[in-house]
């Protein structure tokens, strides 16, 4: 056997553990950076039980300022280049009357800040409810500027629930509203 072919195939063989080291070095450097950057990263919802402090937030349908009631509360925020946003239009709409009726407040904070002209919302009974919220407010209520997003807000202004629009919790309250809803209809035709 030739030793010159010998100590090339060694050779090669040393350059490839070392450069499957270094690779593999570098990909655990950048794993751990990816690490640290979720832990660094906001928490998606807020603790049930998050005091939320008054805040003023303005109509977007006519300018007036507006604040968090002594009722109960539901803050959505959608946005304008959501279409998973846009399809939850029906559902609020529907939610409407339910909320109304056992006096609960329905906010839907646009995070695009857009007129009310030129909102999704604009054809919307919804445009009513609409609001924009301080920047600095949206980051403490909504750290991640989610969207579709709510808060469930207590009469005492005690976080109740928050998420992602379609989970447990606001599949819940969407049942409770149901019930709210079947149950007037039931009163009108008594």
């Amino acid at each position: 056997m030739d030793y010159f072919l010998l100590h090339l195939i060694l050779f090669s063989l040393i350059l490839s553990v070392i450069l499957n080291l270094s690779l593999t070095l570098h990909l655990f450097k950048y794993v751990r950076l990816l690490n640290k950057e979720k832990q660094d990263a906001p928490p998606l919802t807020l603790p049930p039980g998050y005091i939320i402090e008054d805040f003023k937030a303005r109509l977007i349908n006519g300018n007036q300022i507006v604040a968090l009631e002594n009722n109960s509360s539901v803050i959505v925020f959608l946005s304008e280049k959501c279409g998973l946003c846009r399809s939850k239009v029906p559902q609020l709409e529907f939610l409407l009357p339910a909320v109304e009726k056992v006096d609960v407040s329905l906010w839907i904070n646009l995070v695009d800040n857009v007129s009310a002209k030129d909102s999704f919302l604009s054809e919307s009974p919804l445009i009513n409810k609409a609001i924009s919220i301080d920047k600095e407010i949206i980051r403490t209520l909504n750290p991640r500027t989610a969207s579709p997003f709510y808060l469930l807000i207590d009469h005492k202004k005690e976080l109740q629930a928050s998420g992602m629009i379609g989970d447990d919790n606001w599949n819940s309250f969407i049942e409770q509203m149901e019930n709210i809803l079947k149950q007037n209809k039931a009163e009108h035709h008594e």
